[in-house]
């Protein structure tokens, strides 16, 4: 994963569930990538499965602002 991150140059924090906790509840591991939405309350708000694009990212933020 850390490979992927540097070859893409994400800037953002990617977490590692190393005990497959986080997979199981918010079935991350059956589909690639992942992403979760979360408030900064730390509360999962959202899961996108799948690709995002920026045009979602930016349209989704502007629906939560």
């Amino acid at each position: 994963v850390r490979d992927f991150v540097n070859e893409f140059g994400m800037q953002f924090p990617v977490a590692m569930d190393t005990a497959g906790q986080v997979g199981q509840t918010y079935r991350a591991g059956t589909q690639f990538p992942t992403s979760l939405w979360v408030d900064p309350q730390g509360v999962v708000t959202d899961i996108k499965y799948g690709p995002m694009s920026q045009q979602f990212i930016e349209d989704h933020l502007a629906l939560i602002r």
